[in-house]
């Protein structure tokens, strides 16, 4: 054995293990990986911040809105015999009173 050639000096403990090595290439794919879902999830925040600013009314616009019923009751007759007010009460549509009650109802639930 010649001493001076330093393959067969070596040590199987002075190699590093092959696992451990550096691989070239092997975190520029896992970067594109996290950026790509980043952009993705931010592009989805944003567009549902978006629709969520579409849905919200302001207080003028919401007392702006035609109602319906206010404007049967201003229809009705201001005669106080009981004929009048049977037939005041008769035209009176009460189908969809509590219907903005069902709408808030909604809204509570989905937040």
């Amino acid at each position: 054995m010649d001493e001076n050639r330093p393959e067969q000096n070596k040590s199987p403990i002075d190699e590093p293990p092959r696992e451990l090595e550096n691989k070239p290439g092997s975190v520029g794919p896992v970067v594109a990986i996290v950026v790509i879902v980043a952009v993705l999830i931010l592009g989805g925040l944003y567009y549902w911040g978006v629709q969520l600013n579409k849905e919200e009314m302001t207080g003028e616009e919401i007392e702006n809105l035609p109602d319906e019923g206010l404007e049967s009751l201003e229809t009705q007759g201001t005669s106080d015999t009981l004929g009048a007010i049977e037939e005041d009460l008769q035209t009176t549509d009460l189908d969809g009173l509590d219907s903005e009650l069902d709408q808030i109802e909604t809204e509570l639930n989905n937040l």
